[in-house]
């Protein structure tokens, strides 16, 4: 400590913060709730502490069991995590006297890095660090990273075993969101999932080995240029800015002062806004496009702000069927509030929907948890079908593809040109058209499901509609895995 072993910051106050911060000293002491809430931020605060102090001070050990100097053994020790001391401000290099271009071109980029996206620093810290330890240790490096990978390749195989692997249980292990299982260690424990974070640099490793598993075993299922996709995806989360994430696109280089809007109402609009991760902010979709905004909303949307959302529908002429002149979606403006105000609002959030819980007036949910939602994961609506739905979305391109092959390959055939009568009668005794024919034994039910869900309004029987309709999806989409045992099932 002496030496400076805990990094921070200094921070020196003029006369009028000194003032407001007395103010706000003696309204605390004159308030029990206001004492109680300072308790709670100071316990929090020390737990923060004392890991990250812990983790340093380990580091420091085994320096100075290394032989290194205390000064030496306090730099590692900075350095094994996030150095706040550095603060990497390139930008005031631009234009220096015999400066060169690339250096000036690296000062506009770290200047304008700070500016725009939290984290920079933290992320150039680290994949700085990851490239300066692995080109000074490149064997030790790569014992690393072979490890991690071979970790992520186990750990999917091991779930599988101690679950069952029933794709239908939404808390199947390839039912957790895909950046969950890519960046955590998940360990099953009944009915949820205890998951210890990584660090960034492993994470990308760890998550090839765990995209590896799923790829070959055939629970992710990819064509070549999705799975290509999904490689770089995973290593560009070493970047200081992950340029693939949440599908890509413009989202990872919008800044961060305005991400969470453009998230919310611009990115993949029509689908309810995309957060980072990928996943929907919102329940907007096809079937509910003319309900009012409180009712497009996932079961874990804040009751308090659905209310205000109703409210303000019904009292522009809306009611529970029809749209008022002014719709406001209640889980936008939650992740908005998320977005702006981290756990300033977040936190007491979640409190209150723990005592709902405790209550029973909302169903159980981990990451509604206060602390524990950080380690205890699960699925939940936005992830339970989200898989099934995309591998049946790509059966269908497939099969639209199949269907406009043959009426190509037919017509110029009848038209007397060479060779493609026997491409046309090669796709005939394909895979490819197997599913073609299983798929359209399956799709007029699908799509009668689809109509008769558009038209439903008593909520227990559109429940009733919508699992029927993911009912029918598994068995087509199971058919289509393996058409040749399909056909050979006696029905």
């Amino acid at each position: 400590m002496i030496n400076g072993g805990e990094t921070g910051f200094t921070s020196i106050k003029d006369i009028e913060r000194h003032k407001k911060t007395i103010i706000e000293e003696l309204r605390r002491q004159g308030s029990i709730p206001r004492q109680a809430w300072a308790a709670i931020g100071q316990q929090i605060d020390i737990l923060n502490r004392s890991v990250e102090n812990s983790a340093r001070f380990a580091a420091f050990l085994t320096s100075r069991q290394m032989g290194r100097s205390i000064d030496r053994s306090i730099w590692d020790a900075k350095e094994v995590s996030v150095n706040f001391n550095k603060k990497g401000s390139g930008g005031k290099f631009y234009g220096k006297r015999n400066q060169t271009a690339m250096g000036n071109a690296g000062a506009l980029m770290s200047g304008a890095g700070r500016s725009l996206f939290v984290f920079w620093n933290a992320g150039v810290q680290g994949m700085t660090n990851f490239g300066r330890y692995s080109a000074r240790h490149p064997a030790k490096a790569a014992v690393a990273a072979s490890a991690m990978f071979i970790l992520g390749a186990v750990i999917p195989l091991l779930a599988q075993c101690m679950t069952g692997g029933d794709d239908d249980d939404e808390n199947a292990y390839y039912n957790l969101p895909e950046y969950v299982r890519r960046s955590n260690i998940c360990i099953n424990d009944g009915d949820k999932w205890v998951a210890i974070p990584l660090p960034i640099e492993f994470r990308a490793i760890y998550g090839l080995g765990e995209l590896a598993t799923g790829a070959i075993s055939g629970k992710e299922r990819y064509s070549d240029s999705e799975l290509a996709w999904q490689i770089a995806a995973q290593v560009s989360q070493i970047l200081p800015i992950d340029v693939l994430e949440g599908g890509g696109g413009i989202s990872p280089f919008v800044p961060s002062a305005v991400k969470p809007i453009a998230e919310a109402y611009f990115i993949d609009a029509d689908n309810g806004g995309r957060s980072w991760s990928g996943l929907p902010i919102a329940r907007q979709n096809y079937f509910n496009r003319n309900d009012p905004e409180y009712r497009r909303v996932f079961k874990s949307a804040d009751r308090n702000l659905m209310q205000a959302s109703r409210w303000i529908s019904e009292a522009s002429g809306g009611d529970e069927f029809r749209r008022g002149a002014i719709e406001i979606n209640p889980q936008k403006v939650e992740y908005l509030l998320k977005g702006y105000l981290g756990g300033a609002f977040s936190f007491p959030e979640k409190l209150w929907k723990s005592v709902e819980s405790d209550l029973g007036d909302r169903p159980f949910e981990w990451s509604n948890t206060p602390l524990a939602n950080r380690v205890v994961k699960a699925g939940d609506e936005r992830t339970a079908f989200r898989k099934l739905r995309n591998e049946y979305f790509n059966y269908l391109n497939e099969t639209r593809e199949t269907e406009r092959l043959l009426r190509k390959y037919e017509n110029a055939a009848d038209d007397g040109i060479m060779g493609y009568a026997e491409r046309a009668d090669f796709l005939y005794n394909s895979d490819q058209y197997l599913r073609y024919e299983i798929f359209g034994e399956f799709a007029p039910d699908i799509d009668a499901l689809s109509d008769a869900m558009k038209e439903e309004t008593d909520k227990e029987a559109l429940k009733d509609l919508e699992a029927e309709y993911y009912s029918v999806m598994r068995q087509c989409v199971n058919a289509m895995r393996d058409p040749q045992r399909f056909l050979n099932t006696p029905m």
